[in-house]
């Protein structure tokens, strides 16, 4: 890793609120839990970054993120991705669609990998109610999505 490719992102800070990061490509070298963090990227060529605050009452928030890309001049915002998620909210079967092969994970908000797998059809029935975090990378992209299972 080169130190050139450590980066500070950050959110408007709240008081009382507890900041989850879930950074991928990269590694979290300062900040976690507040909402200011340091990245020190990889050689991935993609990364993601997603936040999800919490209240101390527990309420969490709509998932924030942002996918980039690496490349030898910086960093850059990635966009027009084409890939489907469908249906969301899902009861028991969550569909994808993309031209391309496709590897998806689900994490819960803490940021724990609860599946992952190359299908194209994932049955979520065996998951409680609630908001999970689908990561579905496809050649050189990656793309998040909040799932809510019903």
């Amino acid at each position: 890793m080169n130190p050139a490719n450590t980066h500070t992102y950050s959110i408007t800070e709240m008081e009382g609120f507890m900041y989850h990061w879930l950074v991928m490509g990269g590694e979290i070298t300062s900040g976690l839990g507040t909402e200011t963090i340091d990245i020190k990227w990889g050689e991935t060529m993609a990364g993601l970054i997603q936040v999800v605050i919490e209240t101390d009452q527990g309420c969490v928030s709509d998932t924030a993120h942002l996918s980039i890309a690496i490349n030898t001049v910086g960093i850059e915002g990635r966009s027009g991705h084409e890939i489907g998620i469908y249906p969301n909210p899902v009861q028991n079967i969550l569909h994808i669609s993309s031209s391309d092969r496709i590897h998806f994970s689900l994490t819960d908000l803490a940021g724990t990998t609860l599946m992952t797998t190359s299908d194209n059809q994932i049955d979520l029935s065996s998951l409680k109610e609630g908001i999970y975090i689908a990561v579905i990378r496809s050649n050189d992209r990656i793309t998040t999505q909040k799932i809510i299972k019903q």
